[in-house]
């Protein structure tokens, strides 16, 4: 996978569990990363049974001729791609090299798959009808991701398998008490524009025009556009309004401690975490309509059009004035239960584990 461990986010958490359910079942979780990440990672993986190996060529490409030796030397009878071209001649000629008898491919990006027309079209979903064959499953994160894969690569139904994206979620177990005061809107992720967060602050901007004493706006995460936003910030109206938190390790928390989550995403999201993050924390979650966050919602989630500024601005304002029926509350109390039923790590771990190592039956 091209994957860098860092904190102890939800990937590493997963790799962790993936490894430990595997080692149950006895089978051995190996990675193959660009780097090795920090030594508690390497240590606890190898705690519950797992490997890592890794390889500074792996970063941004997928190089033949490290992952054949990796291959090579831990002969694995399972491959599982992650985060490299899914038809790439080279990344699928080396998936089926001996001693390897099943490869899957999971699908995790949220970059647009190209509606191609005529001829053109036509020959993108042969090679995806036909290559994907290579794969016994490629994994998928939502319908959403499935239907675009079918529709636009022309991969068949009955090669998908879609499993849900699930988010570690004993820090949210404490739900915030309803009808609490709370005093932000909040914005957890990337500080990019195809994260919406330009949308969002001028959507801000038409609701304090309308109403000064709206809650404050509170931005958490690094980006290329947190710098401009600040400097933009400190000649602005908008300023004491509009905090810049940087990276934090207390996501959990502030979701739990606002006044409602806002996630104004521009791509294709195949599964947020922070989506999912954003419904456990049992506050209001206003969505765009970008991929598959309407289907995550469900019907308590409050939707607007991507990029429509004036229409996240009144959605705003509804569930910040709780003009809504059913309630701000009740909406999210109901995507709190869903989140805790539909998406949480240990059913993401087993499903997988299901696929890759099946439980063999007793009689």
């Amino acid at each position: 996978m091209d994957l860098i461990p860092r904190g102890r986010r939800t990937w590493e958490a997963w790799l962790l569990d993936l490894a430990a359910t595997l080692t149950s079942r006895d089978s051995q979780l190996c990675l193959l990363l660009p780097e090795a990440g920090p030594e508690w990672f390497q240590q606890e993986l190898e705690a519950v049974g797992g490997k890592l190996t890794s390889n500074p060529v792996l970063r941004g490409r997928f190089d033949k001729r490290a992952v054949q030796a990796a291959i090579t030397g831990l002969q694995p009878t399972t491959v599982v791609v992650g985060f490299y071209p899914m038809l790439s001649p080279t990344v699928l000629s080396t998936v089926r090299m001996r001693p390897v008898t099943e490869a899957y491919y999971i699908d995790q990006s949220s970059l647009e798959i190209p509606q191609r027309m005529g001829w053109k079209g036509l020959a993108t979903r042969l090679r995806g009808r036909v290559f994907s064959r290579r794969y016994q499953k490629i994994i998928t994160v939502s319908d959403f991701k499935a239907g675009r894969l079918t529709s636009r690569l022309g991969i068949p139904e009955e090669r998908l398998k879609r499993i849900y994206n699930g988010v570690p979620l004993e820090r949210f177990q404490t739900p915030p008490a309803p009808g609490a005061q709370r005093d932000a809107i909040v914005f957890a992720g990337q500080m990019a524009s195809y994260k919406g967060v330009t949308t969002l602050l001028q959507a801000f901007r038409l609701l304090a025009e309308r109403w000064p004493d709206c809650p404050t706006l509170q931005f958490a995460g690094e980006g290329p556009l947190k710098e401009p936003l600040i400097q933009e910030m400190r000649d602005s109206p908008l300023a004491g309004k509009v905090e810049f938190l940087g990276q934090r390790q207390d996501v959990p928390e502030l979701m739990m401690s606002g006044r409602c989550v806002v996630i104004p995403s521009e791509w294709d999201e195949a599964c947020a975490f922070s989506a999912l993050e954003a419904m456990a924390a049992g506050r209001p979650v206003i969505t765009s309509d970008a991929g598959s966050l309407p289907e995550l919602m469900g019907p308590d989630g409050v939707v607007f059009k991507k990029k429509d500024v004036s229409g996240l601005s009144s959605a705003l304002e509804k569930v910040l004035r709780g003009d809504m029926s059913p309630s701000p509350d009740e909406m999210a109390a109901r995507l709190r239960k869903r989140a805790f039923e539909h998406f949480t790590l240990e059913r993401m771990t087993r499903e997988y584990a299901d696929l890759l190592a099946p439980q063999k039956s007793c009689h």
